[in-house]
């Protein structure tokens, strides 16, 4: 970044554009769901065949109508009934199955809202080959007999599984950002000029546009999200509670955003800002964490505080161009040092809900390198460091030499706006966070599995988080 004057947009879709290209080389979006054991036993061989079928899970889970299926021996499918039962999901099987393996295909959408997919094989009498699982639009049922699936199955999730990421990301950062730079602008903006830049025309045509892009998001994200689990053509098997619940909290939060007019009325935006910032809690990570009361708290603050440093670096860079522009000095050293200790304490927020979470989520502590979550994590904490770095420069170096009237503004403006470009960055892998699981999956740990479509790859029989 070598001038001065970045226009925020071009940050902020500098930002989207290096999450793009992070989620391409990305793995499948995981679910927090995870399998803890079954009966029969993945791979088991059993003298007399199962009345019936037991998944057990780390949570409670909802199987999808239609989506759970036994293949025989010879390659056809048979559609189970299938229902829950707390943690559990039981299937009976057909009383007429003759010896050799079969393969159990389950979909389920886990309490968060994101879908479970996986396989698992088990023998009667003398094992035989393992057939394969019937894939997604496939007929399994030509010639089976009776009982049998005949009907072709829709792709579940055809696009959705693309889509879900990127309303995430533009949800999150919507909201994080409306909501701080409303916040910077009761805690920071405390000058006549400063207010005036905040509640301008310029600043309250940005909220609303947030606000806008944030609830259309979150609506967005209730269809696509049970077209993920479902497919499209039946995504009322795939909706959950948490999306929509979660998405009327963003609604309402935005429309009073939009109705107070921004900064002007910040006793009514700020609260409608928090309520819609706080929504996607309710199916993020804190709603299947345990314990959940300390999990929600850590989630809050966590948003809370990036929020207040992220959004509310924009605004101050806002406030101190202008002031900067019309030789404000005085004012915009006071704007600096007021973000600087909201920053700072944003900062130790951050740091303590941030370990409380890892510490809460992780399996291990070598979850952090060897899961998807725990890598992404570290990314995010490497880009916070040197957000960090140039925060304390900006404090200890710079700020000193424009109270001092040596006034190097230039140079405060563009080491603030690399921050937020860094900061921005940070939103964006938060948003992807909540995709992600912090589980650890492979498809090589599945033992016994030959053939399987799993958008959340699951290990049978592996213990999952206390």
């Amino acid at each position: 970044m070598t001038h001065l004057r970045i226009p925020a947009l071009r940050v902020l879709l500098g930002s989207i554009l290096g999450l793009l290209l992070m989620l391409g080389g990305a793995a499948p979006a995981l679910a927090h769901a995870q399998l803890e054991s079954s009966s029969p036993a993945d791979g088991t061989v059993l003298e007399h065949a199962p009345a019936s079928a037991t998944l057990t899970f780390d949570e409670h889970v909802r199987p999808i109508d239609g989506e759970t299926r036994l293949t025989r021996p010879d390659g056809t499918s048979t559609t189970l009934e299938a229902h829950s039962r707390d943690d559990d999901v039981l299937a009976a099987l057909p009383s007429d199955l003759p010896d050799g393996s079969y393969v159990l295909t389950y979909r389920v959408v886990s309490a968060d809202g994101h879908p479970v997919t996986g396989t698992l094989d088990f023998s009667v009498g003398a094992p035989s080959t393992i057939p394969a699982a019937p894939s997604a639009g496939s007929d399994t049922g030509a010639d089976a007999g009776a009982g049998t699936d005949t009907a072709a199955h829709e792709e579940p999730g055809a696009g959705a599984a693309t889509l879900v990421p990127v309303l995430t990301v533009a949800e999150y950062l919507s909201l994080l950002v409306m909501a701080g730079m409303l916040l910077c602008s009761v805690l920071v903006a405390r000058g006549a000029a400063a207010r005036a830049v905040m509640a301008s025309g310029r600043a309250t045509r940005a909220l609303r546009g947030l606000a806008l892009v944030a609830a259309a998001a979150a609506v967005l994200l209730v269809p696509v999200t049970a077209a993920e689990a479902a497919g499209w053509t039946r995504m009322g098997a795939g909706l959950s509670a948490p999306p929509v619940v979660g998405a009327g909290a963003v609604v309402l939060g935005a429309a009073l955003v939009i109705g107070a007019g921004g900064a002007r009325r910040p006793a009514l935006s700020v609260p409608g800002a928090l309520l819609a910032m706080v929504a996607p809690v309710l199916v993020g990570h804190s709603a299947s964490i345990a314990p959940r009361p300390l999990m929600l708290v850590a989630d809050v603050a966590h948003l809370l505080a990036g929020a207040v440093w992220s959004g509310g670096l924009l605004a101050a860079i806002a406030m101190l161009t202008v002031l900067h522009r019309h030789s404000a000095a005085a004012e915009g050293v006071a704007v600096v040092r007021r973000f600087s200790l909201v920053a700072l304490v944003s900062v130790l927020v951050l740091a303590a809900s941030g370990t409380t979470m890892a510490v809460l989520i992780l399996d291990t502590p070598s979850a952090l390198v060897t899961s998807a979550w725990g890598r992404t994590l570290l990314v995010k904490l490497v880009v916070v460091a040197v957000a960090v770095g140039l925060a304390a420069w900006n404090r200890t170096r710079l700020l000193p030499a424009i109270a001092s009237a040596d006034a190097p503004w230039e140079r405060l403006l563009r080491i603030m706006r690399r921050e937020a470009a860094l900061l921005l960055g940070v939103l964006a892998v938060t948003g992807l966070l909540v995709n992600l699981s912090p589980h650890v999956h492979s498809m090589e740990s599945m033992s016994g599995t030959e053939s399987a479509q799993v958008d959340a790859p699951v290990a049978p029989a592996t213990s999952g988080a206390a």
